[in-house]
């Protein structure tokens, strides 16, 4: 006798964020996320084009993909469709490795090549606001 399995059962969409502990780095990282104001992100705001990605959330995903060692744009996005916690944070939005990319490199003022010296100074400049 084997359990019930059965992939055409009609399946309602689970909140994710009951499936991550409240002790994950996951967790952590959109605390983070959360405290900085939404002003620190109005210099990121145009109004013309496509409506773009929030750069909170993309903050999010990134610090999120760096905690777990994966660097790679191609990686954080392959990440963005696997993992749960990924989905969480990005509320089941996949920004292309192109967006992190464009993101990292021409509006975030903050970005080197350095990540580590990256994280301190956007961690200094927060706690001085």
């Amino acid at each position: 006798m084997y359990k019930n399995y059965n992939m055409t059962q009609l399946t309602l969409p689970m909140e994710t964020s009951i499936l991550i502990p409240a002790n994950d780095m996951s967790q952590y990282v959109n605390e983070i996320g959360e405290t900085i104001p939404e002003s620190e992100f109005d210099e990121f705001k145009h109004h013309r084009g496509a409506t773009s990605y929030h750069p909170k959330m993309m903050l999010k995903v990134i610090l999120y993909a760096y905690t777990q060692s994966v660097f790679s744009g191609r990686k954080i996005e392959k990440m963005l469709n696997d993992s749960i916690r990924m989905m969480w944070l990005s509320q089941n939005q996949t920004p292309s490795y192109k967006t992190q990319k464009e993101i990292l490199q021409d509006r975030n003022s903050y970005s080197k090549t350095d990540y580590d010296a990256t994280f301190m100074r956007m961690k200094d400049d927060h706690m001085k606001n």
